[in-house]
This record gives structure tokens, sequence and C-alpha cells, in this order.
């Protein structure tokens, strides 16, 4: 796996009976990645599920902690080991409480928000300086414990905007690869779920390639 340009890391739970759960929408955006530019994330070890994408004629490696997400630094650091990766090449996919759901927003650098897959991936690198892709998941009703939200799967509306949302985050991704953190900012950020489509994001030739199908 020599010449990889970036390493996206989709942050989430493994198992089935976590698949659907708001905290795993960063391996729903990873799945995309994958499906959509012929990709995997299918070899695996204990540590994690891993493969590689063409995008914008990049390499791009694609990874799934299987450490449980309270550990996800773990799986970073032993992929890092064998592939070393710049920080600032890290782009980092993961739910946040804090955006609306469905809204998704591109930002480098920060703390870890009380995220504890962020917390556990900085803690490791010892750099806070990589690229996240933030997928929103709102919060919780008022009296319900956000660790108990975040480990509950998305429902009705909220599973919509998720669906379009994934579609949001593959084309952060792309656009990070094609153009740049920066340019990706300013065009994924101002974004609203339910008022324009992700497609619009390349009609302009802002984007990077367009799907090409296949599975993750």
């Amino acid at each position: 796996m020599k010449g990889i340009e970036w390493l996206f890391v989709g942050l989430g739970n493994p198992g089935p009976e976590y698949a659907g759960n708001r905290h795993n929408v960063g391996f729903m955006v990873i799945d995309a990645i994958a499906k959509a530019h012929r990709g995997s994330a299918r070899q695996s070890k204990a540590w994690g599920k891993f493969g590689e994408a063409r995008i914008a004629g990049k390499t791009v490696a694609l990874l799934k902690p299987q450490t449980f997400m309270n550990a996800s630094g773990e799986a970073v650091e032993k992929y890092l080991v064998a592939r070393p990766v710049e920080v600032g090449s890290i782009v980092v996919i993961h739910d946040d409480i804090d955006l609306d759901p469905g809204r998704v927003s591109v930002k480098r650098g920060g703390g870890d928000g009380g995220h504890r897959g962020l917390r556990s991936i900085i803690g490791r690198l010892g750099d806070p300086g990589f690229v996240r892709i933030r997928m929103g998941i709102g919060r919780p009703p008022e009296g319900e414990d956000p660790v108990e939200w975040v480990l509950e799967d998305f429902e009705g509306l909220e599973r919509e905007r998720i669906e379009e949302a994934i579609v949001t985050g593959r084309r952060a991704a792309e656009l990070i690869v094609a153009n740049g953190p920066v340019r990706a900012m300013n065009a994924i950020n101002p974004m609203r779920p339910g008022k324009q489509g992700a497609d619009s994001l390349l009609r302009d030739g802002r984007g990077a390639d367009r799907p090409k199908g296949g599975s993750a």
C-alpha cells in the first residue's frame, strides 16, 4: 500500500448490533466512499478493517477501527506504524451532537468536544491537527442520557436527513482530496440539511470523481 496520500478514519463500534446507531455514522460514510470509488475497507485485523480507494487520481486509505469507540486511537496508531501518514493528511469522520441531524461540517484541528473516539485518537497521536468531517446527529431529548442516545438507531425523518448527510460526507471527503480542506470547508460548511443537494457541489467542477459503483 505504497503512495497513500490521505487516511480516512470512520468512527463507530464493531458488530451488527451497532450498525445502525447514531454513533456509527462514521462507518457509514467510509462505506459510501468505498462504494462510490470501487474501493474497500475489508482487510481485517483484530484492531481494524482497512483498504483503499482512488479519488481524484490519488490513493486514499480507508480505516474502520474495530477496537470500540473509546479505543479508536489504538487502531489508528497501529495502522500508522505500518503505513505512516502525516497528521495533516488524516481525516476522521465522526458523529457530533453539537450539530443538527443531517448537518455536515469540515474542520482542521481543535479539541475532542467530549467525543471519546476523538479523545482517544488525539491521545495516541499526541497531535490534534488532523482534519475532521463532523456528522451532525443532534442532541438527545430532554432527560435522555447522551451515552444511550448515540447508541440508538436513526429513526423517521432523522434517518432521511442522515442518508442525505452521508452523501454530503462522502462529497466532503472527495473535495478534501481533490481541492484541500479549506475549499472543502467553504463548500460544505454553509450547507443546511434539506435545502441543498450534495450533488450540486460537483456541477461547477469543484468536486472530485463521480460515483462509479462497486461495493464497500
